[in-house]
């Protein structure tokens, strides 16, 4: 029996799916595809809706002391429309991986009421189900069971539904993950995934420039430059806002972008176009397909990036 909490657990989840929530409640739209779309999965059945897991491991510095972070949560689309935008978002990250880059686009102000009001983003059914995945996600390492995932509701105060998470009872674990990390997911309306590998983590993202703040315009060639990490399914993710428009990107850990590099997918769209880098990230993530299933894996080290 999963647990009934009170706390507010929906906050945790918001950073596992943040790029894919805000590009659904946006309705922001594919702004280039380098590279072609992605697979699809023998195995998936059309007459079951798309469903999608999202596993975080966070490292970050509180007070001196190294914590990670691990939480989960499953979302499953009914709504055809955002199936296809899910679908699109986990083709982006896949295209990360195979080394090609999208951005999607969508409307500032719109950007701006969703960062406002979390709670809405993540409580909203429009968004979709929350979904089970079992009573308990497991990691090990080779020295055995390194962490395990408790499940946890909390009751939607719009619709009554239940909002379905995992996090670790005691809370964050003292320092880094060991290396080499594996993931089993008990499974029930998400199916069960056995042995998946966790990505590596990458170094924190110390020196991407523009900084956050920064100009992203004609004079900065719409240009980014960083120290890429090295590590196997890592990728950036950067925002950028101007007074009208948002940008959200994917972007291989090469070390360099331009929006140029993209061609030119909405007419006039960078004509004039002055905006400043929103947020950027660097993560690694691991993508596992069964049926109807998606799981991603992100990892991510908060320190000092």
């Amino acid at each position: 029996m999963m647990k009934q909490i009170k706390g507010t657990l929906w906050k945790k989840s918001l950073p596992i799916a943040a790029n894919l929530l805000r590009l659904l409640i946006s309705g922001g739209v594919s702004l280039a595809l380098i590279a072609g779309c992605s697979s699809s999965d023998d195995d998936a059945d059309d007459s079951s809706p798309s469903a999608y897991g999202f596993v975080s491991v966070d490292v970050d510095e509180e007070d001196g002391m190294v914590e990670t972070e691990l939480v989960a949560s499953f979302i499953r689309f009914d709504d055809l429309k955002l199936a296809a935008q899910a679908e699109s978002y986990v083709g982006s990250v896949t295209d990360a991986l195979d080394g090609s880059e999208r951005c999607f686009v969508g409307d500032s102000a719109e950007l701006l009421l969703i960062e406002d009001t979390p709670e809405l983003l993540v409580n909203d059914p429009e968004i979709g189900e929350f979904i089970s995945a079992g009573e308990t996600l497991t990691f090990t390492s080779s020295a055995g069971t390194y962490a395990t995932l408790e499940g946890q509701t909390q009751t939607s105060p719009i619709d009554g539904s239940a909002l379905i998470f995992y996090e670790r009872p005691s809370g964050a674990l003292a320092g880094e993950p060991p290396a080499g990390l594996t993931l089993d997911i008990e499974g029930d309306v998400f199916r069960m995934f056995s042995n998946v590998a966790v990505p590596e983590l990458p170094a924190p993202l110390n020196d991407f420039s523009p900084t956050i703040g920064g100009p992203v315009n004609e004079n900065t060639s719409f240009a980014f430059g960083w120290t890429p990490s090295g590590v196997d399914g890592a990728m950036i993710s950067l925002g950028i806002s101007s007074d009208t428009e948002s940008i959200d990107c994917l972007l291989v850990d090469d070390g360099s972008f331009s929006l140029l590099d993209l061609g030119t997918p909405q007419s006039g769209l960078l004509d004039n176009f002055n905006g400043t880098v929103r947020d950027v990230d660097r993560g690694a993530v691991t993508v596992e397909q069964a049926g109807n299933d998606t799981l991603l894996i992100f990892a991510e080290d908060g320190r000092g990036g």
